[in-house]
């Protein structure tokens, strides 16, 4: 479904990321993305034809780690870009397969989630643009991380502690990827309630013990994300529409478009204009 996407140029973002940018192209950057310096303002992304930095206003070094790989072995060649993008999808349709049939334990179910998930066309910017790979290469190491939390579950001895030792690994690789996968402590607790059947106040007793390891794991990559690699945008906060209300209005409306894309995929465009901050924030 996405194999076209092999045969295209840079999209969007990709120009700002890659085209524009000589950071990936020496590996003595390499370093540089666990110093505080990693975090890219937001206004020189925009504002500037050429520069050489991480191009990320948020603290996503695993991502980064990638386009290092990708310059290395392609160069500019947008086609090496575009098979990371696509094989990192493919895994992840295979992981949806084991993590549902591990969860559900119906092959034929987890078989068409799988491809479902496959082909929709709401995975068309994760795919299809280099710029937005952060999506599908967070949502890999999410899979793994809770894949391998099933497994404990019926596992003991060494291999459930070597199995454990991975779920904490991937949901670091999967935080330092993009942000959004801090989701994950909710995934694993919903699941022992409602699929595990456990009760819910059990649930919450195990914060302090066998989701302890999840839960400092992200509480320390929030406070890395919020005060030690801050994201460039906190202070180019605004109100859509300019009032609170307009600004919650307009959440929702966003919520409800992208669950309406899901439902009927032909509204789903093949790529959105490239976001242009307001010029306000250009000039101010």
């Amino acid at each position: 479904a996405f194999g076209n996407s092999l045969f295209n140029g840079f999209v969007g973002d990709d120009h700002l990321l890659i085209i524009q940018n000589s950071f990936y192209a020496s590996w003595e950057n390499f370093p540089k993305l666990f110093t505080l310096s990693y975090i890219t303002n937001s206004d020189d992304a925009f504002n500037l034809t050429e520069y050489a930095h991480t191009g990320s206003v948020a603290y996503r070094p695993v991502l980064s780690a990638t386009f290092f790989l990708d310059d290395w072995l392609w160069q500019k060649n947008p086609f090496g870009y575009h098979l990371f993008n696509l094989v990192v999808h493919l895994l992840n349709a295979i992981l949806v397969y084991f993590v549902l049939v591990s969860v559900l334990q119906k092959t034929s179910l987890a078989l068409w989630s799988a491809l479902l998930f496959a082909v929709h066309p709401l995975k068309t910017e994760a795919v299809c643009a280099i710029g937005y790979r952060a999506d599908s290469l967070a949502c890999f190491f999410l899979l793994l991380a809770f894949w391998v939390y099933v497994k404990i579950r019926d596992s003991e001895g060494v291999a459930r502690g070597v199995l454990q030792l991975c779920a904490h690994l991937f949901l670091i690789f999967a935080l330092f990827a993009k942000e959004s996968t801090v989701i994950f402590i909710g995934l694993v607790m919903a699941f022992d309630w409602l699929i595990k059947k456990e009760r819910i106040n059990g649930v919450l007793r195990h914060l302090g013990g066998r989701y302890l390891g999840f839960v400092l794991i992200s509480v320390f990559y929030v406070y890395v994300y919020v005060y030690l690699f801050r994201n460039s945008t906190f202070g180019a906060f605004y109100l859509m529409g300019g009032s609170w209300s307009s600004h919650v209005a307009m959440m929702l409306r966003i919520g409800w478009l992208y669950l309406w894309a899901f439902i009927w995929p032909p509204l789903v465009n093949t790529l959105p204009p490239v976001y242009m901050p307001p010029a306000g924030l250009l000039t101010g």
